[in-house]
């Protein structure tokens, strides 16, 4: 605590470091803005002490703005889109934009973690066209943005990045197809302004893809890295890109260690290494899951939950469904009703007359053990898919 004065005069320069060319020097400021990050608080309101030279007083006062705002996200400037976006951005969303254009000046990365349905790929196109248009305004090299989602969101990406702004602020490239006309699309990266993969796709064309440079990496659906010993998170962690974004209305799913994988993809060493995570988070967590079935919550668990919080709080963004209701257009609910096709009625007929949905059936009905009723039921959904 006795640190929490000069906290603030000591962040700002180590962020410089943490995009450092030099791994060692990155891991060492990274770890050492990991461990100042939660006595932010603490400095809040304070003075400078006096010791500091009168320079150092005024880059505190300025450096403490800074870090005001990273703490509130409500204290940071409007950012204002250099381009004409085909939706008018509500409050919220306007709010995610300048966080996200925060990040971004301060070469910061975060995870963006809103409700399904709250516009995560609206906020994120508007980031990367805006960063499209002020590199072309000052004369800096074309660096395309990569997007990593699932196979069934690459198409929709395109479709909704065309939706919102105009071809000549991005053109998307849909990258997939047969692994030669893959290879055959990279040598045409430079003449689009964001090319959309699959997972699948960077883990099967890791070695190839290595070699290109991004501005944004922004992953949907960011979840599927945390699982830090998967071929894909690997794939992924290796891409090169001087912002990080990632996306995802789940970002911790089963155990609070998957944090550790998709912040090792933000920010490599800022939760330490996986090991260091597992022994101060991990077997806390088991003990504070343990307390809860209990009814309560262990003084560790809550201690260390608190700690974690603190650190990762200024670099996720997490709004739901509740808090932002009155932004919200009243929900429009559709019934749609698909008749079967002629093929579909064939084949739906021919198995309601097979032995295949006789033995689901009497299965389920004899009671003969739940493992073997579901076998029989996953057989049938897997038939009928």
């Amino acid at each position: 605590s006795a640190l929490a004065p000069y906290c603030v005069l000591l962040l700002v320069p180590l962020m410089g470091r943490m995009s450092d060319p030099d791994l060692n020097i990155r891991g060492a400021a990274t770890k050492a803005f990991a461990s100042l990050v939660p006595l932010l608080p603490l400095a809040r309101g304070t003075t400078p002490p006096e010791e500091l030279t009168q320079k150092q007083k005024e880059r505190s006062t300025k450096d403490g703005e800074f870090l005001e705002a990273l703490l509130d996200n409500s204290k940071i400037e409007d950012f204002k889109l250099p381009f004409k976006c085909s939706r008018t951005l509500r409050p919220y969303q306007q709010d995610g934009v300048n966080w996200l254009a925060f990040l971004r000046r301060f070469k910061l990365h975060g995870a963006l973690a809103d409700d399904m349905g709250l516009g995560k790929t609206l906020q994120s196109t508007c980031i990367l066209a805006a960063t499209t248009i002020e590199r072309k305004q000052a004369g800096k090299k074309n660096l395309p943005h990569l997007v990593i989602c699932p196979t069934t969101l690459v198409g929709h990406w395109a479709y909704e990045i065309s939706q919102y702004v105009d071809s000549d602020v991005l053109r998307p490239l849909e990258y997939q197809g047969a692994p030669g006309d893959r290879v055959a699309m990279q040598k045409h990266f430079s003449k689009y302004d964001v090319v959309i993969m699959s997972y699948e796709s960077v883990r099967a064309d890791e070695d190839t893809l290595g070699k290109f440079d991004w501005c944004y990496c922004v992953l949907d659906e960011g979840h599927a890295i945390r699982n830090p010993k998967s071929r894909i998170t690997q794939a992924v962690k290796a891409v090169r890109a001087e912002h990080r974004l990632l996306l995802s209305g789940t970002p911790i799913q089963n155990d609070v260690v998957e944090l550790w994988s998709l912040f090792d993809f933000l920010m490599p060493g800022f939760l330490g290494t996986e090991k260091e995570f597992k022994a101060t988070y991990g077997i806390a967590a088991a003990r504070s899951a343990a307390a809860k079935k209990g009814g309560g919550l262990s003084e560790q668990g809550a201690l260390a939950t608190g700690a974690l919080h603190k650190q990762v709080m200024p670099f996720v963004m997490r709004r739901t469904k509740d808090q932002v209701l009155k932004d919200l257009p009243p929900k429009i609910i559709q019934d749609v009703y698909v008749d079967l096709t002629e093929a579909q009625r064939k084949m739906y007929d021919s198995f309601e007359s097979s032995e295949a949905k006789n033995q689901a059936v009497n299965a389920i009905q004899s009671g003969g053990g739940a493992e073997g009723a579901a076998q029989h039921v996953f057989q049938t959904l897997q038939y009928l898919r």
